[in-house]
C-alpha cells in the first residue's frame, strides 16, 4: 500500500515557460526596460529601514495605497497579490464550489483553466475568432445559455490583443449582473479602454493589474486585485497570511510612486509595439498580423513551428501556439532589429529546409 496522488493531478499539464539562454528575449511579454538606477538607488537606501527579522505587513497597505494614488481610485477597493497569478487562483478558490461553471474564452491564459481545473470546475470556452473583434453579443449568449458562476478573459486579450471596449464591458456587467465578471487587465497600460475606476460601483466585477509587464517588474511578482469593499474585504479575509514579502512591498511602494517615469517607459513600449506591427507587414505574403492593445504581437501562419524553431537557433525566443500561431513582445530597437534580420533570412530561404 501506498499513497496515491489523484489522476487528474498526475494528468495536469503545468504552465511551461521558455527556459535556457537567449540573446534576445521576446517570448514572456516582460519589459525590455532595466529598473532606472535612481530608483534601484532610492530601492537600496530603503532596504535599511525593512525588518527582515519580522513578518511583513499582512494587507501591504503602503503598497496598495501607492497604487490606489497613481490610478486615482480607493485604496479600500484594492488587495495585493504574489502576481495577479495568486490573485487568480484565490478568486477562483474563494467564490467557486466543486462542479460550478467558469466561462473563458480560447484563446486566452491559459491559467484560467488550469486554477479552473484544480477546484473542479467545470470550464466552458467559447471561441473567440481572434481575426475579428470579439462580439460581446454572442459571448452574452453563451453566458445565458451556460450560465457559468464565473466568467474570466483578459483584456487586452493575451495572446490575440484583441480589446473589449470600456462600453461593452459595461454592457456585459449590467445584462449579466449575477455573474461574477473578473476582468484580467495586465496588459490594459498599453490600452484605453480601462474600467478600474468604476469597479467599485459594480457588485460583480474584480479588475486585476500586474508590475509585471508595464512596471519591469516581472522579478518582484506584484499584482492587485481591485473591486467593491465586500468583494475585497471576502477575499481579505480568505488570503494567504503575509503573502507578500517586505521587500516586494517597499520596492512596488518606491515603483509606483515614480508615475512620470513610468509614464515615459509605456509610452516608448507603445511605440516599439506599432513599429514591431509595422515592420512585420513587410512579409504579409507569408504571415497575417494582427493589431494589438497589448506590448505584443500576434501572427497566425501555416509555418510558425518552423518561424519558432529557427529563430530560437538565431537564439531569439518567442512563443509558439499549437494553433499555428505565433506571439511576439515588443522589444528595444536593438531587439527588434535582430528579429527582423532573422526573419529575413527565414523567408529569403523560405524552400531550404
Amino acid at each position: 500500500m501506498k499513497y496515491e496522488i489523484e489522476k487528474r493531478l498526475l494528468d495536469m499539464i503545468p504552465y511551461k515557460p521558455i527556459e535556457g539562454e537567449f540573446k534576445v528575449r521576446l517570448d514572456a511579454n516582460e519589459s525590455f526596460f532595466s529598473i532606472p538606477d535612481n530608483i534601484l538607488k532610492e530601492f537600496e537606501s530603503s532596504l535599511k529601514d525593512i525588518d527582515f527579522n519580522r513578518y511583513p505587513d499582512p494587507y501591504s497597505k503602503e503598497v496598495c495605497y501607492r497604487f490606489a494614488r497613481s490610478k486615482d481610485i480607493d485604496v479600500d477597493s484594492v488587495i495585493a497579490g504574489n502576481g495577479s497569478d495568486e490573485l487568480i487562483n484565490l478568486i477562483i478558490q474563494v467564490f467557486l464550489k466543486d462542479g460550478d461553471k467558469v466561462l473563458t474564452l480560447a484563446p486566452d491564459f491559459s491559467m484560467y483553466r488550469f486554477y479552473s481545473d484544480l477546484r473542479r470546475a467545470e470550464v466552458i470556452s467559447v471561441n473567440n475568432p481572434y481575426d475579428e473583434p470579439i462580439d460581446v453579443y454572442a459571448l452574452i449568449q453563451a453566458i445565458e445559455e451556460s450560465k457559468p458562476k464565473i466568467v474570466i478573459f483578459s483584456n487586452p486579450c493575451n495572446p490575440t490583443g484583441q480589446v473589449i471596449s470600456r462600453d461593452n464591458i459595461i454592457k456585459l456587467l449590467q445584462k449579466c449582473p449575477n455573474i461574477l465578471f473578473v476582468v484580467d487587465e495586465a496588459y490594459m497600460d498599453f490600452s484605453d479602454q480601462s474600467i478600474l475606476n468604476i469597479a467599485k460601483d459594480f457588485s460583480n466585477v474584480i479588475v486585476l493589474r500586474t508590475m509585471s509587464k508595464a512596471f519591469a517588474a516581472a522579478s518582484i511578482r506584484l499584482g492587485f486585485a481591485v473591486s467593491n469593499r465586500e468583494l475585497i474585504s471576502t477575499m481579505k479575509k480568505v488570503k494567504a497570511p503575509y503573502n507578500i514579502n517586505s521587500v516586494t512591498q517597499k520596492f512596488g511602494s518606491i515603483l509606483l510612486s515614480h508615475s512620470e517615469e513610468n509614464k515615459q517607459r509605456i509610452e516608448k513600449i507603445i511605440r516599439m509595439r506599432d513599429n514591431l506591427y509595422a515592420g512585420l507587414q513587410r512579409y504579409t505574403d507569408e504571415i497575417k498580423v494582427f493589431p494589438s492593445g497589448g506590448n505584443f504581437i500576434y501572427v497566425s501562419t501555416i509555418r510558425a513551428k518552423e518561424i519558432y524553431d529557427k529563430l530560437l537557433s538565431d537564439g531569439i525566443a518567442i512563443r509558439y501556439f499549437n494553433n499555428n500561431t505565433l506571439r511576439i513582445s515588443a522589444g528595444n530597437e536593438e531587439e527588434q532589429s535582430a528579429l527582423f534580420s532573422s526573419l529575413d533570412n527565414i523567408f529569403k530561404n523560405r524552400g531550404e529546409k
